[in-house]
């Protein structure tokens, strides 16, 4: 669905014109920001423009829009296999939240064909 692109950007450093993205967020700890729910939160805050933006949560939020376009095809190996852990979790755990990111930043649901095939790929 077009709700696993919201935070695919969770992952990744704005870097346009790479054939991926920086590997800065490579050891990215995804399972704290999954027992964490008050970091989780503040992300989900973030990016629904309700909350204050860490340096780093703001640097996904501007490229959202590229790696929902992209279905993350800049994003490294482990950047793809963190997006999907995290993802899956907020999914699963949080469809209200899920269901606000969607309308946010896939209002028309265009990009949800294309993640939901990502999503289930190995």
């Amino acid at each position: 669905m077009a709700k696993y692109c919201i935070l695919l950007a969770l992952l990744v450093t704005v870097a346009y014109g790479l054939d991926y993205y920086p590997n800065k967020y490579d050891n990215f700890d995804v399972d704290r920001v999954i027992r964490n729910n008050r970091i989780l939160n503040s992300y989900i805050r973030c990016l629904l423009d309700e909350g204050y933006c860490t340096p780093e949560a703001r640097e996904i939020k501007d490229m959202l829009a590229d790696v929902l376009q992209t279905t993350c095809s800049k994003c490294t190996p482990k950047q793809r296999m963190n997006v999907k852990k995290i993802v899956n979790h907020i999914t699963t755990r949080k469809p209200k939240e899920w269901a606000r990111l969607s309308a946010k930043y896939d209002p028309e649901g265009q990009y949800q064909k294309h993640i939901d095939k990502w999503m289930n790929m190995n």
